[in-house]
């Protein structure tokens, strides 16, 4: 659930048109750590790698 959050807020970053985001940021905005905002960061790039 954690990590959906993660994909969450960068979907709507990305639907506003937000240039760009933080992982601190990121971390603030959805209540979780940084370390669980980079893990999510991290299996996003290496599902995106395998398509």
């Amino acid at each position: 659930m954690k990590l959906e959050s993660v994909y969450r807020e960068i979907l709507t970053s990305c639907l506003n048109d937000k240039k760009g985001f933080t992982q601190k940021n990121l971390s603030k905005t959805c209540g979780l750590s940084i370390s669980t905002v980079n893990y999510s960061l991290k299996t996003l790039a290496e599902n995106g790698r395998h398509c």
